[in-house]
C-alpha cells in the first residue's frame, strides 16, 4: 500500500512547480503591452457593470434583499444537512434523499488535509 506521506509529498511538489511555472506567465502578461490596454479596458468595463448591477439592486429594492436571505439560508441548511448526514453515518444510518420527481440522492463524502501549525518532531 502507498504510504500517504509519500503521495503528500509528491503534491507539494507538483504544486511548486506549478507556482513557479504560473509567476514565469504572469511575468510575461505583465511584460506585453496589448495585453495590458486590454485589462485596462477590461477593469473599465467591470467598473460600469458594477454601477450596472447596483442601480439595478436599488430598484428591486425588497426582493434583493431577499435574494440575499435565502442565499445565507440555503448555505446555512447545507451546511446542517452536511452535519446530520454525516451524524447518521457515524451512527451506521441509511441516508438517502428524494426530491419532488423522486429522483434519489446519495451523500458523498471527502477528506482534506489542513495545516494545523504545529511542526512534527520527527
Amino acid at each position: 500500500m502507498v504510504n500517504p506521506q509519500e503521495i503528500f509529498d509528491k503534491i507539494k511538489k507538483a504544486k511548486k512547480e506549478q507556482r513557479d511555472i504560473r509567476e514565469i506567465y504572469r511575468d510575461s502578461l505583465n511584460n506585453n503591452h496589448q495585453y495590458q490596454r486590454l485589462i485596462e479596458d477590461l477593469d473599465e468595463g467591470k467598473e460600469r457593470k458594477k454601477e450596472i448591477e447596483d442601480s439595478v439592486k436599488k430598484e428591486m429594492g425588497s426582493n434583493y434583499e431577499r435574494l440575499e436571505k435565502l442565499k445565507h439560508e440555503v448555505k446555512d441548511n447545507q451546511e446542517m444537512l452536511a452535519g446530520i448526514t454525516l451524524n447518521y453515518f457515524i451512527d451506521g444510518k441509511a441516508v438517502e434523499i428524494k426530491d419532488e420527481y423522486n429522483n434519489l440522492y446519495e451523500p458523498i463524502f471527502s477528506v482534506r488535509y489542513q495545516k494545523t501549525g504545529v511542526i512534527s518532531k520527527t
